[in-house]
């Protein structure tokens, strides 16, 4: 197996690296994702890169906004799919700490 975490905001979709040969994978890669007001949740997705397709659904779980803490935190949350998988953890970073970068 290789297993990937896809983080889906609204139209934005962010995609980790797949870690090779690993049925518990830890990724530890922070990714950024603006959220526009009225945006209700985020959806954690695992994929697996299968040998015969591109990206096999393993399974996911929905993080609801209203309900994250406003300070820097972590979360465990139970993820739904094929096989019992577990948690994933989502971190979150309050507004207050994040900064304005430039894109060029």
């Amino acid at each position: 197996p290789s297993p990937s975490c896809q983080i889906v905001v609204a139209e934005s979709v962010s995609i980790t690296n797949a870690l090779e040969s690993t049925l518990t994978p830890s990724w530890d890669q922070p990714f950024f994702l603006p959220v526009a007001p009225g945006t209700q949740h985020c959806i954690a997705r695992v994929l697996n890169r299968g040998k015969y397709s591109k990206n096999d659904f393993w399974g996911e779980t929905v993080v609801f906004l209203n309900e994250l803490p406003y300070e820097d935190t972590d979360k465990w949350y139970r993820m739904d799919g094929k096989a019992p998988l577990g948690h994933v953890t989502v971190g979150v970073l309050s507004g207050a700490n994040l900064v304005a970068a430039d894109s060029n």
